[in-house]
C-alpha cells in the first residue's frame, strides 16, 4: 500500500490495491505487521514504517496528517493495551518514528529512459 500511495501521490496516477493478490514475505508469519504485538526482535523495523507514513500522510495536507496521528495515537493505545513485552520501547520506537517522519524529505532517484 505504501509504494502505490507514492505512486498515487507524486504521479497523480490512479492506483489500484488487488485484494485477491497473493504475496510471499521471507518471515515466520505473514499475517500483517503490528507494532504492539510484533515479536521483539522486529521493533526497530517500525521506525521506518511510522517515519514513512509521517513523509505520505504529510503530502497529502492537514487532513493527511490529522489521519497520520490518528493512526499513531491508536498505535501507542495498542501498545499500553496490548503489548505482552517491551512497552517502552515500542512506545520509544513509535515516538522515533513520528519525529523522523516529520523532517523525512527523501531525494528521488529517477532512472535514465531510453528513447
Amino acid at each position: 500500500i505504501e509504494y502505490t500511495r507514492r505512486i498515487s501521490i507524486r504521479n497523480n496516477f490512479p492506483c489500484f490495491i488487488v485484494g485477491k493478490s497473493i504475496v510471499i514475505h521471507a518471515m515466520k508469519d505473514n499475517s500483517g505487521s503490528n507494532i504492539a504485538t510484533d515479536s521483539p526482535e522486529r521493533i526497530d523495523r517500525y521506525i521506518y514504517a511510522v517515519r514513512n507514513g509521517g513523509y505520505y500522510w504529510r503530502k497529502e495536507g492537514w487532513k493527511g496528517m490529522l489521519y497520520y496521528f490518528g493512526l499513531c495515537s491508536r498505535d501507542l493505545i495498542n501498545i499500553m493495551t496490548y503489548a505482552p513485552n517491551e512497552k517502552y520501547r515500542r512506545i520509544f520506537v513509535l515516538i522515533k518514528g513520528i519525529l523522523k517522519g516529520l523532517m523525512f524529505n527523501p531525494v528521488v532517484e529517477y532512472t535514465k529512459q531510453k528513447s
